[in-house]
């Protein structure tokens, strides 16, 4: 499960730290720069694969999912 973040960065650790934009971040490892995430990603992150999709659609099932891998159901 594969993230991209769009339009603009991620705020995490209270704002201490900024995950900037264009970041994949892959939900294997769910960490950045040694840093555990919070689940789920931000609504301006795009979904790289079906799993990322699909955790998107349950997430923010009244906003627009953003798509930025192939082949993956938009339905």
């Amino acid at each position: 499960m594969k993230f991209q973040l769009v339009n603009h960065g991620w705020p995490i650790n209270g704002g201490a730290m900024l995950i900037p934009t264009g970041t994949i971040l892959d939900g294997a490892d769910w960490k950045w720069q040694g840093v555990a995430l919070p689940m789920p990603p931000p609504v301006n992150a795009a979904a790289m694969d079906q799993e990322a999709y699909d955790l998107l659609r349950l997430t923010y099932p009244a906003n627009q999912i953003l798509i930025a891998g192939e082949n993956i159901n938009r339905g």
